[in-house]
């Protein structure tokens, strides 16, 4: 009956603020696995995926990481660039485990989302980690990756409005290097 007369207490904005805090707070902590519990509870796909982007190695080694992958990507609101980035951002979590099958699935399905949108960015994206994914396993691969990726970011700024300008330098330096 506390939790109930508690729950009464508690506004919805109260509620909606919490997970969030608890999020930031748990970050500066440096208890990331708790941060990204907390984003995934908030509906938060865009701190919940730059946490996994810029943690993946930590992060690999939480048994629960995958769940909470699984639990964003099952999210229906999810924006198709999210979905997308969550798939590198998981293949960034099978490089850290050392699992490539699973890290190859990972780029395919980044590849599917990015196909689907013809999205010259996420193409271009997409095809650089594949570069770098066969780099050390197939020369002549790679190489046929770093060209596609190199083609569709140089499109990428024609193909419309909305383009990260900072974003397409990034990967267009990191294909080219």
């Amino acid at each position: 009956s506390e939790l109930a007369s508690l729950a009464d207490v508690v506004s919805d904005e109260q509620r909606a603020a919490w997970h969030p805090q608890q999020a930031q707070r748990a970050s500066a902590d440096g208890d990331l696995p708790s941060a990204l519990w907390h984003c995934a509870a908030a509906h938060d796909a865009v701190t919940f995926l730059q946490l996994l982007k810029r943690n993946h190695a930590a992060l690999a080694l939480d048994r629960e990481t995958d769940g909470l992958c699984a639990l964003v990507a099952a999210d229906e609101s999810l924006a198709v660039r999210q979905r997308f980035d969550l798939c590198l951002a998981q293949a960034a979590l099978s490089r850290s485990r050392n699992a490539p099958q699973a890290e190859s699935r990972e780029y395919e399905q980044a590849l599917r989302i990015a196909t689907a949108q013809d999205d010259a960015l996420m193409l271009g994206i997409v095809y650089g980690v594949l570069g770098k994914f066969h780099e050390p396993r197939d020369a002549d691969r790679a190489c046929a990756h770093y060209e596609d990726s190199a083609e569709f970011l140089r499109r990428a700024p024609h193909a419309g409005a909305g383009i990260d300008v900072g974003e397409l330098a990034t990967e267009s330096m990191s294909t080219l290097v």
